[in-house]
């Protein structure tokens, strides 16, 4: 007898030829294999949509992200943000009341926005360091640790020291009301003089900074 595939035989099961076992055979062969598929595109689907949804939130957040650039406002990192509130909420529950911000968002303004893009390239990720009142630096600290939050970096501002700004730096560009940030401001910019000219900048070899954000130099000399 003729061999035939199971293709063939249920595209002529209607003629003779073939056994009424082998045709019933290949039928239920067949309609667990439709079974199979049906489930297969089922449990795509599924993925399928929650892949939509991901890129939805995905797109809406790129969306308020250009909003927020748009505006002419700073994007913090979402891992950042994240320490900041588990700090807050930790803190909170040792009685313990206090602002928890990054140095960035305690910049009130920069005097001349010429400068802005210099200095936040010269301060880097330092900007996103979060600033809590000095006597709960531990406290922030312990946090950061126990919740294994390694993205987040605390500034130990009750262990820099208290200056006052000096004229012409980088840090005097920065309107900053909260005290522990304005000390932090000192630290990290009194040392950095603003250069108007690449011959400026080589009168100041211990700090300087061109408008331009890329030549920053601070040798300890």
């Amino acid at each position: 007898m003729l061999q035939f595939t199971s293709k063939n035989v249920l595209l002529r099961i209607a003629e003779v030829g073939y056994s009424t076992d082998r045709k019933r055979k290949e039928l239920i062969s067949f309609l667990e294999l439709v079974e199979e598929l049906q489930s297969i595109l089922g449990t795509e689907k599924v993925h399928f949509e929650d892949e939509k949804e991901r890129l939805r939130q995905e797109i809406a957040r790129l969306e308020q992200q250009l909003k927020v650039l748009e505006s002419n406002q700073m994007i913090f990192p979402e891992e950042v943000e994240r320490a900041k509130q588990i700090i807050k909420e930790e803190l909170v529950k040792n009685g313990i009341s206090v602002e928890v911000r990054m140095f960035a968002e305690l910049i009130q303004s920069v005097k001349d926005v010429s400068w802005r893009r210099a200095i936040e390239t010269f301060l880097g990720r330092k900007r996103f360091f979060i600033i809590v009142e000095g006597k709960y630096c531990y406290e922030a600290m312990k946090v950061l640790k126990d919740k294994k939050l390694y993205a987040a970096n605390i500034v130990i501002t009750d262990k820099l020291p208290d200056s006052e700004v000096v004229k012409g730096s980088a840090a005097e560009q920065l309107l900053i009301p909260n005290a522990e940030a304005r000390k932090y401001a000192n630290y990290l910019l009194n040392g950095i003089h603003l250069c108007e000219s690449l011959e400026e900048l080589h009168e100041y070899p211990k700090g300087g900074l061109t408008k331009d954000g890329m030549l920053a130099i601070r040798l300890h000399v």
